[in-house]
């Protein structure tokens, strides 16, 4: 009985731990390194090493964290919200829009057997049956036609064409080519055309190379176009003809070599021509023509210097008067092989542009050039292999830009400028010197 009151006489006793003052309690213990409610790096509320509050942790898998890049929400390494693993921007890859990681999306399958043959779209249910048999290369022609038609949806299982590539003909209704977001790869030619409600291009943002022409024309509800963004190799031509209604036109800002022509030919709108800024080398031609309602040209303007074997030709741009008063594209171009002509153009007061050009191996010819004043862009050219032809502008009333050309392979002619001094046309010719200009000269009717 003693010891039974002794000891409920101490558990009465006020309990004073040693390094705490009397009447505090002691702090909790750290929070544990798989707590939500610290910042502590690898902690989270679930499992340990991920915290859902600080980067490179997630609130559901380790490694991977929804608010920065290259982690997701779900699993890693990829995010949704982030490029270049993003689901919400541009083109190939393992993502749906962009190149890199998606968390929704996983690579196309490209090793499925291959359709031995032509295939032909019809319509809406050919679209619909032809994945269903897991092909993914197409050996032979790929042609998508029919009224019916109205997307692509369905196609997606295809990534490589070893021929010709043509959407158009006869699809009235067909809205998008996102079905094709898989192809990467084009044989023979590539050919969007004859399309009415058709607005722009961006299923084709996988596509790397294409072994012939690429041809877009006859397309009447084409607008802002940034076409063909991985797009670093073609075959031949490059054409974009007959469409009624471009606005911005940032064309092929991959491409490297053009082995044919680059024809920008009777489109209308209000259009701005970009792009081409990795071009390097063309073999053919570079033509710009009636194109009614061409705004300016800013195009052609890359770092890397480029070489033009053919010709150079704008004409008659824009015949009604409206547009850019500057043609300040090409900047690029060091080297022009045949000729570089300047006709019948009614939107270029000055020709500010081509101020990399050294040398031409044709004819430098300005004809007929209503509204250029100067041509100031043409300041770094110092050979013409031919002709330098300047005739019929009337408003031309400054060759400053021509001054430093010391040598002419064919005849110098500077006729009917209205507002040119004859003096200006003569100081030209003493400029080069006419030991250095091979044929005759001719200057006359100027102002």
């Amino acid at each position: 009985m003693r010891h039974l009151l002794l000891v409920l006489s101490l558990l009465a006793m006020p309990v004073i731990l040693a390094g705490c003052p009397e009447g505090e309690l002691p702090a909790d213990p750290a929070p544990l390194p798989d707590d939500d409610d610290t910042v502590q790096g690898n902690d989270d509320d679930d499992t340990g090493a991920g915290d859902d509050d600080t980067a490179e942790d997630d609130d559901d898998a380790a490694v991977d964290d929804d608010d920065s890049s290259q982690d997701d929400d779900d699993a890693g390494p990829d995010d949704d919200d982030v490029a270049p693993d993003d689901d919400d921007s541009g083109s190939a890859g393992d993502d749906d829009d962009s190149s890199g990681d998606d968390d929704d999306s996983a690579a196309v399958d490209c090793t499925g057997p291959v359709w031995a043959s032509n295939l032909d779209i019809w319509g809406q249910t050919d679209v619909a049956a032809f994945c269903a048999g897991g092909w993914s290369v197409v050996d032979g022609d790929v042609t998508i036609h029919g009224a019916d038609l109205v997307d692509l949806a369905g196609l997606e299982c295809i990534c490589e064409v070893t021929g010709d590539l043509t959407v158009g003909g006869s699809v009235p209704g067909l809205v998008s080519v996102d079905g094709l977001a898989n192809v990467h790869t084009v044989g023979g030619d590539l050919s969007i055309s004859w399309t009415d409600v058709l607005a722009d291009l961006s299923g084709l943002d996988g596509v790397t190379s294409v072994g012939g022409a690429v041809t877009i024309n006859n397309n009447s509800a084409l607008g802002d176009l940034s076409p063909l963004p991985a797009l670093t190799s073609v075959g031949s031509d490059v054409v974009v003809t007959v469409n009624a209604g471009l606005g911005t036109v940032d064309l092929f800002p991959a491409l490297v070599e053009a082995p044919g022509d680059v024809r920008f030919t009777w489109n209308g709108g209000e259009i701005h021509v970009g792009g081409f800024d990795a071009l390097t080398h063309v073999t053919g031609d570079v033509h710009f023509g009636n194109n009614t309602g061409i705004e300016d040209i800013t195009g052609f303007s890359g770092t890397a210097p480029l070489t033009v074997d053919g010709t150079i030709l704008l004409d008659v741009n824009s015949p009604y008067g409206i547009g850019a008063s500057y043609l300040t594209g090409f900047g690029a171009v060091t080297e022009v092989g045949g000729d570089l002509s300047i006709t019948w153009n009614s939107t270029y007061g000055e020709i500010s542009g081509l101020g990399s050009l050294t040398t031409v191996g044709g004819t430098v010819g300005l004809h007929n050039n209503s509204v250029t004043t100067a041509l100031s862009g043409l300041s770094s050219l110092t050979l013409i292999g031919g002709n330098l032809e300047l005739s019929g502008n009337v408003a031309l009333a400054s060759i400053a830009g021509l001054m430093n050309v010391d040598q002419v392979g064919g005849n110098l002619t500077v006729t009917w400028n209205l507002a040119l001094p004859t003096a200006d046309a003569n100081a030209l010719r003493d400029a080069i010197g006419e030991s250095d200009i091979g044929g005759t000269v001719t200057i006359s009717n100027n102002g």
